[in-house]
C-alpha cells in the first residue's frame, strides 16, 4: 500500500498535497479525463480560527465577502471542486466569495503552484463584467509588488484566470497570528505596496479596496497588492455602477462613503494605504463597529491618533498615517509615491514632510472627536446659564455658586460600599463605571458582537482593574465574562494555554529599586477554545473538555534595553509565575464566541469562596479557603515570586480582603457584564 504522502499509482512521494492522489507524471500520462479520483471532494480544510464573520467590519460593500487572490480562508463546508482545466490540477480551495472562488493549483507544464480564480456566478452579467474588469486591470499592470496574471480562459462555461501564488498569506493573517507589527516592518511593507499602487495609478487603474486582506506576502516576505475586483479604469467608463458606498467601511475614504459628488482618484487609495498602515501598527482599523456607524464616523469624525492606541508607534509614523487619513483629499498625500517617499524618509531616520502631532494638535483632534458630546454639553450649559441669568434677574440676593470637581469614581465606589450600598460596576450593557489598564495599554469599549456589552482586547497580557481597594473586608462579587476571540490558536507549535482570560482578585503591585514592577494576585483562569479541535475536519465530534483554575498568579515588567532609535518598548514583560491551586472541567462552546460564564466570589477576613457555573447551569465551588489559608497561599506566591525577582516578597504587602480586583487576558478578546459588588454583614 502506498503511504499517505505517496502517489496512489506509482508510490512516488508527493511533495504537495494532491486531491487526485496522483503525482504529476501519472497525471500527465493519465490525462484529465482518465482521473478516476476527479469527482472526489477535496480534503477538509482547516477553518481559520480567526476567520472574520461575513458580517464583521472587514466586509466589502456592494460585493459579498470574497477571498483575495491567494489568501487561505477555506470554506466552512467542503464542496466538490470543478473539473480542472487542461494542463492544471486543482489541489485545494483557497477562498470563496460572492464573485469568485480561488483554488491552489499546479501547472503541469511548469510544475509551479499557481492561484486559479473561477467565476462563481457565470450566469450573472454584472459578476462576469466585474470579473473581466479585474482581469483587465491586473493584465494592464506590470510591477514586482502587484500579483501577476499568468493565463485565462473566458470561453468556458466557468471562466477563470490564473495568477501567481503568494504562499505567505495576507497581512490580515499576519496580524491575526502575531498582533500589531513592528512599526518599521509595517512602514517597509506599506512603502513597497504604495509604490505598486502608484504604478497602477500611472496605468490609470484605481484599486478602491486597499486593506490588509488584499495585500499578500510572497515567499520572501515582500508584499503583493491583489484583488482588483472593485478597480476602476480612469481612461474608460466600465459602466459598472452600484448604489451606496463602494468598498470596505473600515478602510473606506470619505469620498467613497458619502455622496458620489467627488469621484475616487489616487488620493482615495492613499487613504486606504493609510488605514492599512494604521491597522498594522495599532492592531485595529481607524474605525470599527457596525457598518452604518463606521460610515458615519468615516464621514464625520477624525480617527484616534495611533499613539493613543499603541504607545510604541513613533510620532513620525503617526504623522504620516494621519496625513493619509485626512477627510479632505487635498490635505492628503496627492500621490501614493509621495506617501512611499515619506515612509522611506521615516525609515532612514529623517523627519517626514507630514506635520507632527504636537500636544496642541492632539488636544484639537480630541476635541473634534468628541464634538458631539461637547455640543450636547454646551447646549446644557447654555440652558443652565440662561436659567441662572433669569434667576439672577428675579432674585434680589443672588447666591455665590461654587464650582465642584466631579467625584473620583474610585472614591465614590468606596464611599457607597462603606455605607452598605450594593454597587453596580458594569451593567448588562454599557461601559464600566471604573477601569484602569495596569500592564498593557488599552481601552474598554463596546463588544465586537454589537450587543453593547463592555469588552477589551489583549494583544499580549492585560490586567484591567475594575474595582480599586473596596475599603471593606466582607463582600461578594458577581459577574459574567465571555471569551470572544483569541489570537493564540494560530500557531500549532505554541506552548499550551498560550491564550486565556479570567478574573483576578487580591491584587498588589510594587516597583522595586531595580526598576522592575511586580504584580501578585489570585486568578480564576480558563480558555474557551480548544486549539486542536477542528469542527470541519471532524464533523459531529464534540469539543474536548477544558479546565478552569484558581491560580496563584504573578507577573513582572522590567526596564528594557532601549537605545537611541530603538523601537523596543520602555518595559518588557517578564516571566509569569502561575501555579495550579484547584481546577474543574467544563465543555467549551464552539464555534466562537464562547458562552457567558457567571462567577461569584465571596471575600472575608479569613476566607475566600470562589464559584463557577458548570455545564448543568449550577454554581459549583472552584475553591474555598478558610482558617488562614488565603494568607498562607498568598505568602507561598510571594515566596515563589521572590526566586525570580529578588526583593519582591519583602516589597509586596501581606494578604488583605481589602485589595483590588478586575479581569486579565492573554491574547484574547473579553466581554463582561453584570459586575456587582455587594457588602456582606
Amino acid at each position: 500500500m502506498p503511504s499517505p504522502g505517496s502517489c496512489v499509482r506509482c508510490s512516488r512521494p508527493l511533495d504537495v498535497e494532491s486531491v487526485s492522489g496522483l503525482c504529476p507524471e501519472c497525471l500527465r500520462t493519465t490525462g484529465p479525463g482518465g482521473d478516476t479520483h476527479r469527482d472526489r471532494p477535496p480534503p477538509a480544510g482547516r477553518l481559520s480560527p480567526l476567520a472574520p464573520d461575513p458580517d464583521d467590519r472587514t466586509r466589502t460593500l456592494n460585493r459579498p465577502p470574497e477571498a483575495t487572490t491567494a489568501t487561505f480562508v477555506p470554506a466552512a463546508v467542503p464542496v466538490p471542486m470543478p473539473p480542472a482545466p487542461a494542463g492544471y490540477e486543482l489541489i485545494r480551495e483557497l477562498g470563496a466569495g460572492g464573485m469568485g472562488v480561488v483554488y491552489l493549483a499546479r501547472d503541469h507544464t511548469t510544475e509551479q503552484l499557481v492561484a486559479m480564480k473561477f467565476l462563481q456566478r457565470p450566469g450573472s452579467q454584472t459578476a462576469f463584467d466585474r470579473f473581466l474588469v479585474e482581469l483587465r486591470a491586473l493584465a494592464a499592470l506590470n510591477h514586482p509588488h502587484i500579483i501577476r496574471v499568468l493565463g485565462h480562459d473566458f470561453l468556458r462555461a466557468d471562466p477563470y484566470f490564473v495568477t501567481e501564488y503568494a504562499p505567505g498569506g495576507s497581512l490580515s493573517a499576519k496580524l491575526e497570528a502575531g498582533g500589531p507589527l513592528d512599526p518599521a516592518e509595517a512602514a517597509r511593507l506599506v512603502a513597497a505596496a504604495a509604490r505598486a499602487v502608484h504604478a497602477a495609478h500611472a496605468a490609470r487603474v484605481i484599486h478602491r479596496d486597499l486593506k490588509p486582506s488584499n495585500i499578500l506576502l510572497a515567499a520572501d516576505g515582500s508584499p503583493r497588492v491583489s484583488d482588483f475586483g472593485l478597480a476602476k479604469r480612469t481612461d474608460r467608463d466600465d459602466q459598472l455602477t452600484a448604489s451606496g458606498p463602494l468598498g470596505t467601511p473600515a478602510y473606506m475614504a470619505p469620498e467613497q462613503a458619502g455622496p458620489r459628488d467627488r469621484p475616487a482618484d489616487a488620493r482615495t487609495d492613499v487613504y486606504g494605504l493609510g488605514a492599512t498602515l494604521y491597522h498594522l501598527v495599532a492592531g485595529w482599523p481607524p474605525f470599527s463597529g457596525p457598518h452604518e456607524e463606521v460610515i458615519r464616523r468615516v464621514l464625520k469624525e477624525p480617527p484616534a491618533p495611533p499613539r493613543d492606541v499603541r504607545r510604541a508607534v513613533p510620532v513620525e509614523l503617526e504623522a504620516i498615517i494621519l496625513k493619509c487619513l485626512e477627510k479632505d483629499p487635498d490635505r492628503r498625500y496627492q500621490t501614493a509615491e509621495e506617501l512611499a517617499d515619506d515612509l522611506d524618509r521615516f525609515l532612514a531616520g529623517g523627519i517626514p514632510e507630514a506635520p507632527l502631532l504636537t500636544w496642541r494638535r492632539r488636544v484639537a483632534l480630541t476635541l473634534r472627536r468628541r464634538r458631539r458630546a461637547l455640543t450636547v454639553a454646551g447646549a446644557v450649559a447654555l440652558v443652565v446659564a440662561g436659567a441662572f441669568v433669569l434667576g439672577a434677574a428675579l432674585w434680589p440676593a443672588p447666591k455665590t455658586v461654587e464650582l465642584v470637581q466631579p467625584p473620583d469614581p474610585a472614591e465614590e465606589i468606596r464611599k457607597q460600599l462603606a455605607d452598605g450600598q450594593e454597587v453596580v460596576l458594569a451593567d448588562t450593557t454599557g461601559l464600566p463605571r471604573y477601569s484602569r489598564f495596569l500592564v498593557e495599554p488599552g481601552a474598554v469599549g463596546e463588544s465586537e458582537l454589537g450587543d453593547k456589552t463592555a469588552a477589551f482586547h489583549a494583544f499580549y497580557d492585560s490586567l484591567v482593574e475594575l474595582c480599586p481597594a473596596p475599603g471593606i473586608n466582607r463582600y461578594r462579587v458577581s459577574l459574567e465574562i465571555r471569551h470572544l476571540q483569541t489570537k493564540g490558536l494560530s500557531s500549532k507549535d505554541a506552548e499550551p494555554e498560550t491564550d486565556f482570560l479570567g478574573f483576578y482578585f487580591s491584587h498588589a503591585t510594587r516597583t522595586l529599586p531595580s526598576g522592575a514592577t511586580v504584580h501578585a494576585m489570585f486568578a480564576l483562569t480558563y480558555r474557551e477554545f480548544d486549539r486542536d479541535f477542528d469542527p470541519v475536519a471532524r464533523p459531529g465530534q464534540p469539543p474536548k473538555p477544558q479546565s478552569v483554575f484558581l491560580r496563584r498568579y504573578g507577573l513582572y515588567l522590567k526596564p528594557g534595553d532601549k537605545k537611541p532609535g530603538d523601537d523596543k518598548p520602555d518595559a518588557e514583560l517578564g516571566l509569569r509565575v502561575s501555579e495550579k491551586a484547584a481546577g474543574l472541567r467544563f465543555t467549551p462552546k464552539l464555534p466562537r464566541p464562547g458562552l457567558w460564564r457567571p462567577v461569584i466570589l465571596e471575600v472575608k477576613p479569613d476566607e475566600i469562596h470562589l464559584r463557577w457555573q458548570t455545564d448543568d447551569g449550577k454554581m459549583t465551588t472552584l475553591a474555598r479557603w478558610a482558617d488562614g489559608q488565603p494568607a498562607a497561599e498568598y505568602e507561598n506566591l510571594k515566596a515563589s515570586f521572590d526566586k525570580l525577582i529578588p526583593g519582591a516578597a519583602a516589597a509586596l504587602p501581606a494578604w488583605s480582603p481589602d485589595m483590588p480586583f478586575g479581569l486579565l487576558s492573554r491574547r484574547s478578546s473579553v466581554a463582561f457584564r453584570n459586575l456587582v459588588i455587594t457588602p456582606l454583614p
